[in-house]
């Protein structure tokens, strides 16, 4: 039987990935292999997969009210979940194995969250897995047009800063848009109108003036001052408007507003699930006039209201976020199921319907130690401003603040260079014991940056799952302090940027909130402190999911044991009847 990887190079959804792309795509597939009448999915359950049959056969049916209302069979080559992989759904059918001559059923089964996190750093895939259609429009290689259109979104986030706007890997860009050209236009008004009246008024009514005075003079300097002003005034409105973003990804909400006069960036963050109503305001006939007004954002997170405010079209806001909010009570509903299923399967100890196959080498595919040898690695881990390493993700702060650290040391040693070259040129000590003194001196001087460095680097914030951690270590072990907070004690995370040095190399401060007197945690002087804003988010949101599932599996297995208790019950016959038996005819006749 052909390798996943041959598999997939021959399959028409990836045939025209070159062998690097492919290899690394190839990784994220599991081989199952299910028993010939095997469930492998179950309708109603949460669907965030893609299948691809690689041997065998499956057979799906859509039940309605006990009623069969669809069938399908899937042959080798065929598949079904494309789209679950950037917009997780219901399933809609219960699938079983269907092999042939009583042999398994094989499948090719790849994750959602793996395959976007595939596609956000192998970017130009995405061009790759564009239709390709044959005389007759059929498709013949690539992913459908529309499924297509879901992974633009995924190349958007990096064609649009990314950076700026924080997006995860994982998150879908469903609408991005500023504040309106018409709100921009109000805006402009003052300065054009200013601009306008300072270059007509001074010649109408200075011109009249002799010639050779004071008056007759400000006609020629006065307009051009006054014009630089409502000029400057209105390029500084329009940077104030075009770095205000509203953002709607496929799970968080997201307000950044740059406020120009203090050079700082504000971000508020609320997930979809916490989205309790969507408000649209148009004030004014204006407003009514051009479609263009305020959706309020009513949630249960630290921000309370979220504001798009002055934005095109407010009510398209409403429908997105009505049309996710549903979404997501509606997956939870059947990750609800799945989660009640295993529960019971894992407390009764089933049998599980498949087998996962493993490759010859395919445990060592994804991990390649003679890269984390190379120097570039080991100097990449030793510097860079974020690491994520077997879950846990570490930040330093800034390079610029390991320049500032140095920046004495730096200048004295140079002042001691051209002092060096003044002493040899004048013959002021000899050159030997110039050698010695600027010798001791200057190690002096190594020891001192290479301790200013390793102070900047020991300095650290780490993410772990359970805990946010802020660690101060003192260069080559001479002490260290940890503050610590876990994650159930957030209250409230708030990134900004505070000035114009920061907002120009894009490092700023991330305060942590938490439960408790003293006890806030402050990320200073930390690159792209949206992104970090983002992954503690993200952090948090997946903290609280475990503690659901590990909540609700105590829950199901309760369940289960009740169950189990009521089917020895019942077999043993001691349940008594719950209600009366039912009349035959001639008992009803003689009831009458």
């Amino acid at each position: 039987m052909s390798t996943k990887l041959d598999f997939l190079a021959e399959h028409p959804l990836f045939s025209e990935l070159d062998d690097e792309d492919l290899e690394d795509l190839a990784v994220l597939f599991e081989e199952l292999e299910f028993k010939e009448g095997a469930v492998v999915v179950y309708q109603r359950d949460a669907a965030d997969c893609l299948f691809i049959v690689k041997s065998g056969r499956l057979y799906a049916q859509t039940v309605e009210r006990g009623v069969v209302t669809q069938t399908r069979h899937y042959m080798p080559g065929d598949y079904f979940g494309l789209a679950w992989l950037f917009a997780p759904n219901i399933q809609p059918a219960t699938i079983l194995a269907k092999g042939h001559d009583g042999r398994s059923v094989r499948l090719l089964v790849l994750k959602s969250r793996p395959f976007l996190r595939y596609l956000s750093t192998h970017r130009h895939v995405i061009d790759d897995l564009a239709p390709i259609y044959d005389a007759t429009d059929n498709i013949i290689a690539g992913f459908p047009e529309e499924i297509h259109g879901q992974a633009l979104k995924v190349k958007a986030k990096r064609d649009r800063r990314s950076s700026t706007m924080n997006i995860l890997p994982d998150e879908l860009i469903e609408l991005i848009i500023r504040r309106s050209g018409w709100y921009l236009f109000v805006r402009l008004l003052a300065p054009m109108v200013g601009l306008l009246l300072v270059t007509v008024l001074p010649f109408a009514f200075l011109a009249s003036q002799p010639p050779d005075t004071i008056l007759y003079n400000l006609q020629f300097w006065c307009p051009g001052v006054l014009s630089l002003f409502f000029i400057v005034w209105g390029i500084f409105r329009f940077f104030d408007w075009t770095n205000d973003y509203f953002i709607i990804t496929s799970r968080r909400v997201i307000h950044r507003e740059f406020n120009l006069r203090a050079f700082r960036v504000d971000i508020k963050i609320a997930r979809i699930d916490q989205i309790q109503s969507v408000a649209v305001d148009k004030p004014s006939l204006i407003a009514n006039l051009f479609n263009y007004g305020t959706a309020r954002i009513t949630t249960a997170s630290q921000y309370g209201v979220i504001y798009f405010d002055n934005i095109n079209k407010p009510q398209q806001v409403r429908q997105i976020l009505e049309r996710l909010t549903k979404g997501v009570r509606t997956l939870d509903a059947s990750r609800e199921q799945t989660l009640v299923r295993q529960s019971i399967e894992e407390y009764f100890q089933f049998e599980s319907p498949y087998e996962q196959i493993r490759e010859d080498g395919e445990e060592t595919a994804v991990d390649h130690p003679q890269h984390k040898l190379s120097l570039w690695y080991r100097f990449y881990h030793r510097y860079q401003w974020r690491i994520e390493e077997d879950g846990v993700v570490t930040y330093r702060k800034h390079f610029l603040v390991a320049l500032v650290a140095i920046f004495w040391p730096l200048v004295i040693g140079g002042v001691l260079t051209l002092l060096s070259y003044l002493i040899l040129r004048f013959q002021i000590l000899t050159g030997q014991i110039l050698i010695l003194i600027m010798g001791l001196l200057f190690f002096f001087l190594l020891i001192w940056i290479i301790w200013r460095i390793e102070n900047w680097r020991n300095d650290l914030y780490q993410l772990d799952g359970r805990f946010i951690i802020d660690i101060d270590r003192t260069p080559f072990g001479f002490g260290e302090s940890r503050k610590q907070a876990p994650l159930q004690n957030i209250q409230n995370v708030k990134a900004f940027t505070p000035g114009l040095i920061h907002t120009i190399f894009n490092y700023g401060y991330v305060e942590v909130e938490t439960a408790g007197v003293d006890s806030n945690i402050m990320f200073e002087d930390i690159p792209f402190p949206g992104i970090v804003q983002s992954d503690i988010f993200q952090q948090i949101e997946e903290f609280k999911q475990r503690q659901r599932q590990a909540e609700e599996a105590r829950r199901h297995k309760a369940f289960a044991v009740l169950l189990d208790v009521y089917k020895q019950e019942e077999e043993q016959g001691r349940l008594p009847r719950r209600t009366p038996p039912s009349l035959d005819e001639e008992e009803w006749e003689e009831f009458q």
